[in-house]
């Protein structure tokens, strides 16, 4: 892609000026010995990269009649000046931005076109290799933003933005027909091996377990994150593991599976199930990301994600309960945004007896955290609205009942968490909790199972 596109528009003064901005952006983390000297050079390269970035608008905006090609270009080379510099939203930004200009320059082409999806319209650029290769980025770039990565479905299986109708409720309550979440047993060797294939699958059952078995890979050992390595560039594209890689693989290869889908051969069960695995690849690639860079605030950064997977939760709450109990566990728990992890927590209630159990112990993560915060000494915490400082957050690991032999009553319980840096083998402690809904329930000798399934994104308690 890169050297076609470069070599036909590298003369091109807004590509020129934009790549330069680039350039003397990197070359303000160039290290040297001399302290003095780095930081003169630091802002004569940080002041050319506004003079050049400045230019680079001025050319593309006092243009007559810009090449379209050259905009969408633009628009890449400028997601990557703001990747560089760790600013989510505006990369964000120039992806929608180029995205629909590519969309409205296919159909004014071709006017027959009425679709918004990228993949479907892809052989309207045959003939013409630059719109093919910008095509093939802008796709591949879709699949994987969360504000667009709902488009690059087939549009008959996106779910509905006004909800389900009683009568598709009624008809998935007498039709469902439940997930497969029993890891595929090609995914049984391991998944960092760079000799293993990545899957492929036709249908939704092995969709499904193939996405149980990664899921399975991802959350074991969460500890061992790198959290003395930090890299020098935070992307929202980074594929910084052989995880990332596969669960990226997944959900292209689910795009594939749904685009053979018809709007006379798809069912409620079919959508439903649909946005399920979506939504568990979703919250995967989130905690896998976060395992990789060694940091929880990247939870922060990417608000967006969250967003995505609450409305999408929001939306299928009224038609399935169980199969939300880990997403919502996830976001009421690793979420540090107050009002979102307080509505999963009450979508979480609205689960059953295990989700009832859930939101009780995601309550008291959620106290101790903003206690933690408030005793945190301004200088060290000046994060805005109430977000907990990396210090101040808390890893669960488990659950266990109080001994009554401690003076403790049948309501108490004891959660194992540790807290930041998380490296392997970080030292764990116990945290009271009292949970008088287990016993007035019944559900003794099931809230540590169910705490277990919902740390692991287990779908489904195990068949007894």
């Amino acid at each position: 892609m890169t050297i076609e596109l470069f070599s036909s528009f590298h003369a091109e003064a807004a590509i020129q000026h934009i790549i330069l901005s680039v350039g003397h952006l990197l070359g303000t983390h160039a290290p040297t010995s001399d302290k003095t000297w780095n930081m003169m050079q630091k802002e004569q390269q940080q002041q050319m990269v506004y003079y050049h970035y400045g230019k680079a608008l001025n050319a593309l905006v006092n243009s007559p009649n810009p090449d379209v090609y050259i905009v969408l270009l633009s628009c890449l080379i400028f997601c990557l000046f703001e990747e560089l510099q760790g600013n989510c939203y505006p990369a964000i930004q120039h992806i929608v931005a180029g995205r629909d200009i590519i969309l409205r320059h296919i159909q004014t082409r071709k006017p027959s076109t009425r679709s918004d999806n990228l993949a479907s319209v892809k052989k309207l650029s045959a003939g013409n290799p630059l719109l093919t290769q910008l095509l093939q980025v802008y796709t591949g770039l879709e699949t994987h933003v969360a504000v667009l990565e709902a488009r690059a479905l087939n549009p008959v299986a996106r779910i509905p933005l006004s909800g389900f109708s009683q009568r598709e409720v009624e008809s998935y309550t007498k039709s469902r027909k439940r997930l497969c979440w029993e890891p595929h047993p090609s995914l049984s060797f391991g998944i960092d091996d760079i000799d293993s294939i990545l899957p492929e699958f036709a249908n939704m059952t092995d969709a499904s377990r193939y996405l149980a078995g990664l899921a399975a890979v991802c959350v074991t050992d969460t500890e061992s994150s790198l959290g003395s390595i930090q890299p020098k560039w935070h992307s929202t594209f980074l594929v910084s593991s052989r995880r990332a890689l596969w669960l990226n693989h997944w959900l292209e290869a689910f795009n594939r599976v749904m685009s053979t889908y018809s709007a006379k051969r798809i069912t409620i069960n079919d959508q439903v199930n649909c946005h399920i695995l979506r939504l568990y690849q979703s919250c995967l690639a989130f905690v896998n990301q976060a395992r990789d860079m060694g940091r929880e605030t990247i939870f922060d950064e990417k608000q967006v994600v969250f967003d995505s997977v609450m409305f999408r939760m929001t939306i299928l709450i009224s038609i399935t309960q169980e199969e939300l109990i880990s997403p919502l566990f996830f976001v009421a728990t690793r979420c540090r945004v107050g009002y979102l992890r307080r509505t999963a927590v009450d979508y979480l209630r609205r689960c059953g007896l295990e989700g009832g159990v859930l939101a009780e112990i995601a309550e008291r993560v959620i106290e101790v955290e903003e206690s933690n915060h408030l005793k945190e000494d301004d200088e060290k915490a000046p994060e805005a609205f109430g977000i907990p400082a990396e210090t101040s957050r808390l890893r669960l690991h488990g659950l266990e009942q109080a001994s009554p032999a401690m003076g403790q009553g049948q309501d108490m319980f004891h959660l194992t968490v540790s807290s930041f840096p998380y490296y392997p083998g970080a030292p764990q402690w116990h945290l009271s909790v009292h949970l008088p809904f287990v016993r007035e329930n019944g559900f003794m000798d099931k809230a540590g199972p169910s705490l277990e399934r919902a740390l692991r994104f287990v779908m489904y308690k195990p068949v007894s």
